[in-house]
C-alpha cells in the first residue's frame, strides 16, 4: 500500500515538473515569435502537423499535457488571420 502511494506522489512531481518544464518553453517560444508580425510556424508536440484540405493550410498543434485542447488554425491564400497584420502567403 505505502508503494502505490508513493509511486502516485511521483507520478504527481514528474507531472508537476514536466507541465513547468513545458510552461517554461512555451513562454520562451512566445517571445522569440511575435504572433503581430511573424511569418514564422512553430508547431510542438504529440500528434501536431500541417496539411492541406480544399486548398488551405490547416496547422494543428500538437499535445504536450493531458489537460490540453487540440487547437488549430486554417490559413487561405491572401486572407489575412485575424492575428496577422501582413499578408500570409505560401
Amino acid at each position: 500500500m505505502i508503494a502505490e502511494h508513493e509511486r502516485s506522489e511521483r507520478a504527481e512531481r514528474v507531472g508537476q515538473s514536466y507541465k513547468e518544464a513545458n510552461d517554461s518553453w512555451e513562454h520562451k517560444a512566445n517571445s522569440k515569435f511575435s504572433y503581430t508580425a511573424s511569418d514564422t510556424i512553430a508547431l510542438s508536440g504529440f500528434g501536431c502537423g500541417l496539411k492541406v484540405e480544399k486548398n488551405a493550410l490547416v496547422c494543428r498543434q500538437g499535445f504536450t499535457h493531458t489537460s490540453q485542447i487540440n487547437t488549430s488554425q486554417t490559413l487561405y491564400r491572401g486572407i489575412l488571420p485575424a492575428s496577422i497584420s501582413e499578408p500570409v502567403l505560401y
